[in-house]
């Protein structure tokens, strides 16, 4: 198994749904609690998407980093030959790794797939397949595509055909450990995502933002009081609703703050705080939402769509091995 080196970085990638609705592909609305139990603990980036975009939005948003963005790009090339496959959530995963930052890193998502037709499919191309505490897995080697800045054989595991598991080998055992074992949601993960509203279309949750700059120059371009919260914070999580206007929660937390209520609250404060007239993002900075990080903004869909349009047109950094 060939394993190398190669540095991330975190990127937008606000194409993810236009990519699964442009494929032959069934949605179903659904969140799935299991799928966070799998996630193992420690995980730098936690990300999710729930929905397809109305057909009048330009596209959705999260934070994730680029092999991330290859493995959903090889998870639609692999999946592509199961016309009937439904995708109903996915959650990416980046976890620190023994020599690189965020080395490690899967996608899981729920559905419905053909298990038989997929990983014929993959053999035929060269995959090889192997169990895993009798669990038939895939061993996907990069695709020529990509060969230039992505050099890491990973797993692919179809379970009860309603799980995927794709990614870097390390992050996928674990995974299917916590599969096999029963595993119970860490505890700390649970409580992020308690603060998040219900009806999220896409979130997002990253320890040690400020290590990545990267983040801090996407959001300065979205808004500048975004990246101000992300450069100073121990933690930062956001969820975006798609509505006649894009609305983004955000909650950034410190070692010396603790959190103890939901983020929805800063809406229900916002709100109170609003006269009829004040926009959203007033409110949040009146009730002081800017100074104990959590708050809400509301942007115009041509805004939103104007920036993807902008972050679409920057050119990522060359990974070095």
């Amino acid at each position: 198994m060939r394993r190398f080196p190669v540095s991330v970085y975190v990127l937008l990638a606000f194409f993810l749904f236009v990519l699964f609705v442009s494929a032959p592909c069934t949605w179903a609305l659904s969140v799935d609690r299991k799928l966070l139990s799998l996630v193992p603990p420690g995980a730098e980036v936690v990300a999710g998407m729930d929905t397809p975009p109305p057909k009048d939005q330009p596209g959705s948003f999260v934070l994730i980093t680029h092999n991330n963005t290859v493995d959903l790009n090889d998870f639609q090339a692999l999946t592509g030959v199961d016309s009937a496959r439904i995708v109903r959530h996915v959650i990416f995963v980046a976890i620190h790794g023994y020599t690189t930052l965020l080395g490690e890193h899967s996608m899981m998502v729920s559905g419905q797939f053909d298990q038989t037709r997929i990983y014929k499919s993959a053999t035929d191309g060269g995959a090889q397949v192997f169990r895993y505490r009798g669990i038939p897995v895939l061993e996907i080697q990069p695709f020529a595509r990509e060969s230039a800045d992505f050099h890491d054989d990973r797993w692919f595991a179809i379970l009860d055909s309603n799980l995927v598991l794709f990614g870097s080998i390390g992050a996928v055992q674990q995974e299917l450990n916590r599969y096999l074992d029963g595993s119970a949601t860490d505890p700390v993960l649970t409580s992020k995502v308690a603060r998040l509203r219900h009806d999220d279309e896409t979130w997002c949750l990253l320890s040690s933002p400020s290590q990545y700059p990267e983040i801090e120059r996407a959001l300065d371009s979205l808004n500048p009081k975004l990246a101000k919260l992300v450069a100073g914070a121990d933690a930062f999580q956001f969820g975006i609703r798609y509505r006649k206007e894009v609305e983004l929660e955000y909650e950034a937390t410190t070692a010396s703050v603790a959190v103890s209520h939901p983020i929805s609250d800063s809406l229900k404060q916002a709100l109170a705080g609003s006269g009829r007239g004040s926009s959203l993002l007033d409110s949040s900075t009146a009730s002081g939402a800017e100074n104990n990080g959590r708050g809400v903004i509301k942007f115009p869909l041509t805004q939103f769509g104007d920036w993807l349009k902008d972050a679409a047109g920057q050119k990522p950094p060359t990974a070095h091995q």
